[in-house]
């Protein structure tokens, strides 16, 4: 028999920014969380801040707990919200997040936690951030708390929490898996074209140095209007597809009807190598940044902005093998010697061109050490592939299990 479900106010189910850092603490150091450094439940990265040394941040002041969410205040439509399942010692987290903590006598922690996601959730909380008269679009903490949702038994809980939470763990596995294929390739990289040591450890003389452009052309991507951007089955990737910490967003296109013929080669395929051209940041985290094309996402095609510039090998030369030149740490180094602006940074059209690489003049030799890329990148593009499935998967059922509309009664076996 399907459970009764009944309409609470999360404020009435858990607490809200419940534990706060005070010097009574007296911690040494402390693993510091903000707002941008996680979205979707991934975090890119964690600032470790010696108390002895240094001032902490005025925002790192709340504390959590296993199974508390954490959901930004600022501009919910940025997804910046996570769950904890671990953390580090010392952890603390901004003011710019709400932390949720259940009580687990009436809901399962990640039950609440998917409640909180949906997009409908995402887009009211938006709404009420858009009418404030604060700095940034903003809510508080108390319009999470008056939010309504219904919830079943506790049980029927725990049953729809572990049907959503087997999707994210996949997915979460084979980022794990992609990251360790990746690092994988840059030792094999680092120890065949950095470190010789196939070959004693020095440069063998049959080897000669090469610019960039004796072995790639450059393509420009598609310079666009905002009269252009509209609802299509054509994407344009941009800047804002690029991680300031590395990596490339396969969702978020701009979506355009172009008003002018776009070049063959402006168009992204799979296993394309592509390099970010332009600087959000004022701080060159992004400029010189390149990634290979592991998806298509659900567009048709997908082409590049004018912030972004393909690399296109030529004389049969590897994608792979070039990748791994664009991901040495050499790479960034040498694409922040060419970058210029004041109100947004570029590179300079010299930066790829002249970036220095070393290659043997019988490339037949490299052919175990490509072939062993080309799988780390094909198992990379296929994990890629199902991730973007199991995600599509989650967020259909995700409103289906919230609502009740899916029956998981019948489930008899313990979760």
């Amino acid at each position: 028999m399907q459970s009764e479900w009944k309409k609470v106010k999360i404020g009435d189910i858990c607490k809200i920014n419940a534990n706060s850092y005070s010097s009574k603490d007296n911690w040494e150091f402390v693993n510091y969380l903000d707002t941008g450094n996680i979205t979707e439940n991934k975090i890119d990265s964690i600032q470790n801040i010696n108390l002895k040394i240094d001032k902490l941040p005025s925002r790192a002041k709340r504390k959590v707990k296993f199974n508390s969410i954490i959901y930004s205040t600022v501009r919910p439509i940025q997804k910046h919200f996570g769950f904890i399942k671990k953390y580090p010692e010392n952890f603390l987290v901004s003011t710019g997040f709400a932390v949720i903590d259940v009580d687990e006598n009436l809901v399962n922690a990640k039950f609440l936690y998917y409640n909180l996601i949906k997009d409908e959730v995402t887009q009211y909380l938006q709404t009420i951030a858009e009418h404030t008269t604060t700095a940034y679009p903003s809510i508080k903490p108390s319009d999470i708390a008056e939010l309504e949702i219904n919830i079943p038994d506790l049980e029927t809980q725990n049953k729809i929490a572990k049907i959503l939470s087997l999707l994210d763990d996949k997915i979460e596995l084979n980022h794990k898996i992609n990251e360790n294929l990746e690092k994988q390739a840059q030792a094999i990289f680092k120890n065949w074209f950095i470190d010789f040591a196939p070959f004693g450890g020095t440069m063998p003389r049959d080897w000669k140095e090469l610019s960039l452009a004796d072995i790639a052309d450059f393509i420009n991507g598609y310079s666009y209007t905002s009269s252009e951007l509209k609802e299509s089955k054509l994407a344009m990737a941009t800047i804002k597809n690029f991680d300031r910490n590395g990596g490339f967003k396969i969702d978020g296109y701009k979506e355009l009807i172009p008003t002018k013929k776009i070049k063959t080669d402006q168009y992204i395929k799979l296993f394309d190598i592509i390099v970010a051209h332009t600087d959000l940041t004022q701080k060159a985290e992004i400029a010189g940044n390149a990634e290979i094309v592991l998806s298509k996402s659900k567009y048709e095609d997908i082409i590049c902005s004018m912030d972004i510039v393909k690399v296109k090998p030529k004389c049969n030369i590897s994608n792979f093998l070039i990748m791994q030149f664009l991901k040495d740490s050499n790479f960034k180094t040498h694409c922040l010697k060419y970058v210029n602006g004041t109100t947004v940074l570029h590179l300079s059209k010299k930066a790829l061109p002249e970036y220095k690489i070393c290659l043997p003049s019988d490339l037949s030799i490299l052919s175990p050490v490509v072939n062993l890329f080309s799988e780390y990148y094909n198992s990379i593009a296929n994990n890629t592939l199902e991730n973007e499935r199991l995600a599509e998967l989650r967020d259909t059922l995700l409103p289906r299990l919230m609502s009740g509309e899916i029956d998981v009664s019948a489930l008899k076996y313990k979760i």
